[in-house]
């Protein structure tokens, strides 16, 4: 498959679809210097290696800047070879970088009609959408030759035909590799060429599935024309203070004193390090004399501190984000924040005579990683209403029964759709699904034993594809 792109001759060495689309996107990257381009190859059984021919006598010195840039701005590369007469002609080695740093250090601007996406929103699609559960929707796991509870897949490769599994998913690492066509990468590039779209397409479409879609921001020339995405409120002095306490060792504090041009004053303090290195009790509050003189300085030291505890301990610094973002929003409901697990199927149902529908709904779950849990199964609270609300905070799916408008699942449901998590609705009755939820797509079933099969089915194949299967 080949054509013509801008002047450029685009070829696919496999006639696929997607690597044309990578080769536009490279050719737009390189803006005005594509004109110093002739062709382009692309072998992506290679894991997307790249030929690139210049014109003979078209050299331009930001061409080896620019084609690097444009390489890591689609998606990432396994090698790109660029061929120029007069022994200019120059290797890039493989680059899965992310797009934000490369285009804030590139030389040449990025269009304005280009979305570039934070570093943040990508590491958080991630975060909520697991690779296998995603790869799911294509390829059938080896249960031989798998290990599901360490996140290790093994299966028949979707991108070449074969009967062995060689095609792999490390969960944990978030990457996969196919040791018969070396195809690999990360969740984003999976999806671009399993459905042969770009590298922003996949971002948009991953996260809506992770419910974050509402997040995506524009990076460049038309960022003013965005609307800003509500931020939750900045940690605490309380909560920095905490992330301290538990992960800092000496190290970090001198390296905090070079950041922030605090270092004399870290090195002075009669009790900070020394009470540090004896475990006083006292060094709680040392830490929080150091943060509380940051903030009354106004120097922008504290946030230098901030940035610095984000790029160290990046998991602690969201969840303690998020917990200010998740106690705003349920704070009036009693519950006091944990940062969510995502590792049950929470199901909201009137507990007298379903017990027939629990066993199918408990069945069906079977069928994934993820065990079914009801209100009444969990203990942890001495209210009941917390139950339920730890259970909808920990809950990957929320299964709720609607049969027979029943209050207290209508009020479930309700939370849960508000807290974002993805919800299954199931009824005997079409006529108890209100109005302004039946454009949600809902499983209906009788409540005989042929009916509890088909649920079964039906809601099997649906948490499949929702959170993988066993």
């Amino acid at each position: 498959m080949g054509e013509e792109y801008k002047g450029v001759l685009l070829q696919s060495r496999y006639d696929l679809k997607s690597d044309i689309v990578r080769m536009r996107e490279m050719v737009d990257w390189l803006g005005d210097l594509s004109e110093n381009v002739e062709s382009i190859i692309c072998d992506s059984k290679l894991g997307h290696c790249y030929g690139i021919v210049i014109k003979p006598d078209h050299w331009h010195e930001g061409l080896p800047a620019a084609i690097r840039t444009a390489g890591i701005a689609i998606g990432g590369h396994n090698g790109i070879l660029v061929e120029a007469n007069r022994g200019r002609g120059f290797n890039i080695d493989p680059d899965w970088g992310e797009t934000l740093e490369v285009a804030a250090e590139a030389r040449i601007a990025p269009r304005e009609d280009r979305m570039i996406f934070s570093p943040v929103l990508l590491d958080r699609i991630r975060e909520k959408v697991a690779l296998s559960d995603l790869a799911s929707r294509w390829v059938t796991w080896d249960t031989r030759k798998s290990n599901f509870a360490r996140g290790d897949y093994w299966a028949p490769c979707p991108f070449h035909k074969e009967a062995s599994a060689s095609f792999h998913i490390d969960d944990p690492k978030g990457y996969y590799y196919c040791f018969g066509c070396q195809a690999k990468g990360d969740v984003f590039k999976f999806l671009c060429d399993m459905r042969g779209i770009d590298f922003s397409q996949s971002v948009k479409q991953l996260a809506f599935i992770a419910g974050l879609d509402d997040e995506i921001t524009l990076y460049g020339a038309n960022q003013q024309d965005v609307p800003a995405t509500p931020q939750p409120d900045p940690l605490n002095l309380i909560q920095i203070k905490d992330i301290m306490v538990d992960k800092f060792d000496q190290e970090n504090f001198l390296e905090i004193g070079v950041v922030t041009g605090w270092t004399n004053h870290i090195r002075r303090h009669p009790r900070l390090l020394r009470s540090l290195s004896w475990g006083d009790p006292d060094y709680p509050g040392n830490v929080l004399d150091l943060i509380t003189a940051m903030d009354e300085a106004q120097d922008g030291s504290i946030d230098k501190l901030k940035s610095y505890i984000d790029s160290k301990f990046s998991s602690e610094y969201r969840a303690a984000t998020q917990t200010t973002a998740f106690s705003a929003a349920k704070k009036n409901l009693g519950y006091q924040f944990e940062h969510p697990r995502n590792d049950i199927i929470g199901v909201m149902m009137p507990f007298g005579g379903f017990a027939p529908v629990y066993e199918a709904i408990k069945s069906a779950c079977e069928t994934t990683q993820l065990p079914a849990k009801r209100a009444d199964e969990v203990w942890n609270h001495s209210v009941l209403i917390n139950d339920i609300l730890e259970l909808i905070n920990h809950s990957a799916v929320v299964i709720c029964d609607l049969t027979g408008r029943n209050e207290n699942v209508f009020y479930e449901l309700g939370i849960a759709h508000a807290w974002g998590k993805p919800v299954i609705p199931i009824t005997q009755n079409k006529d108890d699904v209100p109005f302004d939820l039946r454009h949600h797509r809902y499983l209906h079933y009788h409540n005989n034993s042929e009916g509890r099969q088909t649920l079964q089915d039906d809601l099997a194949r649906k948490l499949q594809s929702l959170v993988g299967k066993r």
